[in-house]
């Protein structure tokens, strides 16, 4: 009884922010709160410290045409299997900048997910819902130790002044977590020239700079990579490699 007088205490007290959106929050914000203290002796009484902020969310989680998820953080310091683990069901993964803690983007990423939360149950179930954000630990994610793993393979050459040969060592990018690089794109970033995985098993050339360490280097696209255990996202990366040779 003392969670639902002070329930509708609080939304008394609330009211005028509530009032100022062009539609009802208030009833968005009573089933969150319900929802956020159902199991609770006592109410969170600042589970919310900004309700424009949150009611601003809802209204985005309601007017947005894709399924999406909400996380304070910067894209940059996500991982392609994080995004993959909501991307593969098609959800996106929405990062809101920042680990600072800004109650204001808290609360309005609060009112986007709890709407979004039940717009994913209700089009992909609850157990696709349960399943967002958790990692295959067979994944292969896309790091800077396994691109280490790439240059190790190759077997590099001198050609003239101003190209090198490339070609990939088969056996040993097999005993990778790659397997092979089908599907992958390969770009000489000094000229433009585009090979397929296939090209560099037989060996191609590219541009370099003339100066005493010579130094080319290669573009990486993984987008269309065929490998079905490696963690591909919307925001893919693509990695240039330095290759380097001495004259």
């Amino acid at each position: 009884m003392k969670k639902e007088v002070f329930l509708i205490i609080l939304l008394t007290v609330c009211s005028f922010n509530l009032y100022s959106q062009d539609f009802d929050c208030s009833t968005y914000y009573k089933k969150y709160y319900e929802d956020l203290n159902n199991d609770a002796l006592n109410p969170n009484k600042e589970c919310i410290n900004n309700l424009d902020a949150f009611c601003a969310g809802v209204k985005q989680g309601l007017e947005s045409k894709e399924l999406s998820i909400k996380q304070i953080g910067s894209p940059d310091h996500i991982g392609t299997c994080s995004y993959a683990s909501y991307e593969n069901y098609g959800v996106n993964l929405i990062m809101t900048g920042g680990i600072i803690d800004d109650a204001k983007v808290n609360d309005e990423n609060a009112g986007f997910n709890f709407i979004m939360k039940q717009r994913i149950q209700d089009s992909l179930g609850l157990e696709t819902y349960k399943g967002l954000g958790k990692k295959d630990s067979k994944w292969i994610e896309l790091n800077s130790d396994l691109i280490k793993a790439f240059c190790n393979t190759l077997v590099i050459e001198n050609a003239t002044d101003s190209t090198i040969i490339l070609i990939i060592d088969e056996i040993k990018i097999a005993k990778t977590d790659f397997k092979n690089l089908d599907g992958v794109i390969f770009t000489d970033a000094l000229g433009n020239d585009k090979f397929s995985y296939n090209d560099l098993l037989n060996g191609i050339k590219i541009n370099c700079t003339g100066d005493r360490n010579k130094r080319g280097f290669l573009l990486l696209d993984f987008k269309e990579y065929s490998n079905p255990r490696f963690c591909k996202c919307k925001l893919m990366p693509r990695w240039i490699v330095p290759i380097r040779t001495k004259i």
